[in-house]
């Protein structure tokens, strides 16, 4: 089967020996292709018209499966009244200039005075007599009154200050100033202390009543507390780094006992020994060359009779600690 599949294709000349092979592989191939070049070309079609970008960069052509942009209008805003123009005295088209005002053809009783336009917004005075087309009076009643209460805002907003009657002209704020000041004759004479040497501004008779005890200066009291109470604090602070450095030396001895208990055992130490060389560098552990050994930290365990000896001895002394309890006094080992 391997052999049929090698032969099925040639690699020399790149073709299928089968000749109904190749033209259905050609097609195929010729297929993928068409589709991912509409697919391309609908994709950078898509894009052309989402950036409103249809042309070509250099032929400006338009570009395929791209719409076209519509045409920008540009609209001249007239900038002249006259309906006429002042070289060869033609009538202006209607649009290219400004209408100002319109008399109708009725009679003196009928005149019609509509506003002038510009831009579609209307104009609500006459620039040449400066009034309103339609109840100036009133207009200008109305904008004068406007005038007058800017005016007064601010002039509220800037002096709040009546020099007259010595008071502010708002009702709120003056009650606030004269609560402030009747607080500031309470406390009056307080901050001519401040003028006085440190011993005195911090003595006891400057710090609280020495009569009833009631404090006036509670800020000052505190630290005068804390300055006379620094060398306690101080040698407080030494015990209790004393006593944490005692804490973190004992944990360090259970710590050295319990690594120093755990080491490797008495039979695992004795095995390597014996061994009479190092494995690693065949260095012998006795002769000529020899490898220095550590001292061992290890001991042998005790055997059998000095186990059951010691277990003796420590039954017998707890039965001499039981009995001298109960005489009251206790023996010794």
């Amino acid at each position: 089967m391997v052999k049929l599949r090698e032969r099925m294709f040639d690699p020399v000349s790149q073709k299928y020996n089968s000749s109904e092979r190749e033209l259905r592989e050609k097609n195929a191939e010729q297929k993928r292709r068409n589709q991912q070049y509409e697919k391309a070309r609908r994709r950078d079609a898509a894009a052309s018209n989402r950036w409103k970008n249809p042309y070509h960069i250099l032929t400006h052509d338009l570009k395929e499966l791209c719409h076209a942009l519509p045409e920008k209008v540009y609209k001249k805003v007239p900038d002249t009244r006259t309906s006429y123009d002042i070289l060869n005295h033609t009538k202006r088209l209607d649009g290219t200039y400004l209408v100002t005002e319109k008399i109708s053809a009725a009679g003196d009783s009928g005149v019609k005075v509509e506003r002038g336009k510009r831009d579609g917004k209307g104009q609500d005075y006459n620039i040449v007599s400066n009034k309103f087309f339609d109840d100036h009076e009133a207009k200008h009643a109305a904008e004068v009154q406007k005038t007058k209460d800017a005016l007064y805002k601010k002039y509220r907003e800037t002096r709040v200050y009546n020099p007259v009657t010595s008071a502010y002209f708002d009702a709120k704020k003056e009650r606030e100033f004269q609560n402030m000041r009747r607080t500031l004759v309470q406390s009056e004479g307080f901050d001519r202390s401040e003028f006085l040497p440190t011993s005195t501004k911090h003595s006891e008779g400057q710090l609280y009543n020495i009569v009833n005890q009631t404090v006036k200066r509670p800020g000052r009291l505190k630290l005068k507390e804390e300055r006379d109470s620094r060398r306690i604090q101080a040698k407080m602070k030494a015990n209790s780094f004393e006593e944490e450095v005692k804490r973190r030396q004992e944990r360090k001895a259970v710590e050295k006992d319990l690594r120093s208990l755990n080491r490797s055992s008495y039979m695992r130490d004795v095995r390597r020994r014996a061994r009479g060389y190092d494995p690693i560098t065949n260095t012998p552990f006795e002769g000529f060359g020899r490898k220095l050994l550590p001292p061992t930290r290890t001991s042998a365990p005790p055997k059998m009779w000095e186990r059951a000896y010691a277990s003796a001895k420590m039954s017998s002394l707890n039965i001499l600690r039981t009995e001298a309890k109960g005489r009251g006094n206790a023996p010794t080992e």
